[in-house]
């Protein structure tokens, strides 16, 4: 995580990577942005990348769960 512009803008970047069992790895990256006077925008991105060498891989069936998100948010 990181706050940049006076910590009204949060990055955040999660990676998970399976060093056990494959070549799995799961990326998300988040982004949030407070405009002030209650209203905030939040965007994020994740990624799920399987392994194609194995077949009951746990992260090939969790690749349909890659998505784009989008949120804002109003207090009055």
């Amino acid at each position: 995580e990181k706050y940049l512009l006076d910590n009204n803008l949060l990055i955040s970047l999660t990676t998970f990577q399976d060093l056990d069992r494959g070549n799995g790895n799961l990326t998300s990256l988040e982004i949030e942005y407070d405009f002030g006077s209650g209203l905030n925008v939040a965007a994020g991105i994740t990624n799920i990348k399987g392994d194609d060498l194995i077949d009951d891989y746990t992260f090939n069936s969790m690749e349909d769960f890659s998505h784009f998100r989008m949120q804002v948010k109003y207090y009055f």
